[in-house]
């Protein structure tokens, strides 16, 4: 069981991991919670099974909505990982602009299929517009 799991999403154009989360952990842990970090953009950018350029250009700009139903698919693979551990918050840290169409899709998502309190916050919800 967790308190919270906190996750970032694809749309990230990097093969890096953002710091936000790490820090996030270490603050969430040294107040007395248990937590979780999961890096969906990175299993995004490692995984081979999907067309990584077409879903890429689509979670950072919404175009090509041809591969709009693989994305919520996707989207949906790693609510599966996810809903495997017990947890009462879920936290999105929107990294860029460009992580706001998956975080939508995983939130919606999401709300489907847990009761669990959803947060969501970082740079990327003031960028771009």
């Amino acid at each position: 069981m967790y308190d919270i799991i906190i996750v970032n999403l694809p749309g990230l154009v990097s093969f890096s991991i953002p710091a936000a989360p790490a820090l996030l952990k270490a603050s969430v842990e040294k107040n007395g919670f248990k937590c979780k970090t999961i890096d969906f953009n990175i299993k995004f950018n490692r995984s081979e099974s999907h067309n990584k350029t077409e879903l890429e250009k689509y979670f950072t700009t919404g175009l090509n909505e041809e591969v709009k139903d693989k994305a919520i698919e996707l989207i949906n693979e790693y609510i599966d990982e996810l809903l495997n551990y017990t947890t009462n918050y879920i936290a999105v840290s929107v990294f860029t602009y460009q992580n706001i169409i998956a975080t939508t899709f995983f939130c919606k998502e999401l709300r489907k299929r847990s009761k669990c309190k959803i947060i969501v916050g970082g740079q990327g919800l003031a960028d771009g517009g």
